[in-house]
């Protein structure tokens, strides 16, 4: 089985041959202290990052052989990547843009009971979100999360902020639509783009 790395334009193309590279978990304090990598323009992230006052959301998006980890969040939001608002409480403070890493590895971990390796954790896209389950403006970003084995691991929900977890093909007979809209969203983002995150609740 051949692991191997990939950048924000081969993941915005995803086929279903894609694996994430493996590495080894972390679920400890220190899990939130390691830092990811951003494949985006770093300085009109940072100015983007700047301007911006409201509210910011990160989501994780897990792929394994074309397949990708989506929750039914307990929230308007329905069937969609693991993620949520980022909270500066929560997940710290904002230098050197490690609050949305550690959103983006929380969200992975507590939503879908996943172990993930924060190394390996890439932001690829982000936008501007016209986010209509709360009638809002965000700022959205989207993280590749790798995964520290070389199997898939079962997604849980933890039954709280997330009711249902499981790997999505893009040939599922239910969710297929969802994941769509969901990969729709980042790759309008793109890099400061505009999107638009809805409601997607199919079963």
């Amino acid at each position: 089985m051949q692991n191997f790395a990939i950048n924000r334009r081969s993941l915005l193309r995803l086929t279903p041959g894609l694996l994430l590279p493996g590495a080894l978990g972390c679920t400890s304090a220190k899990f939130f202290e390691e830092m990811g990598t951003i494949d985006v323009n770093q300085k009109a992230l940072a100015a983007r990052r700047a301007d911006w006052k409201g509210p910011e959301m990160a989501f994780a998006v897990v792929s394994y052989g074309g397949g990708f980890v989506m929750v039914k969040h307990n929230s308007p939001l329905g069937w969609a990547f693991p993620g949520g608002d980022v909270d500066p409480a929560r997940h710290g403070s904002n230098v050197a843009n490690g609050d949305l890493v550690s959103a983006a590895t929380n969200y992975a971990h507590s939503q879908a009971l996943l172990p993930i390796q924060v190394s390996k954790t890439t932001l690829f896209a982000y936008g501007y979100g016209i986010d209509k389950t709360q009638d809002r403006m965000v700022m959205a970003y989207w993280f590749q999360i790798g995964l520290p084995t070389d199997f898939p691991p079962t997604p849980q929900a933890n039954l709280q902020d997330s009711l249902d977890a499981k790997w999505v093909a893009p040939d599922d007979s239910k969710l297929s639509p969802c994941l769509e809209e969901r990969i729709h969203e980042y790759e309008t983002a793109g890099e400061g783009g505009t999107t638009i995150i809805d409601t997607c609740s199919m079963i």
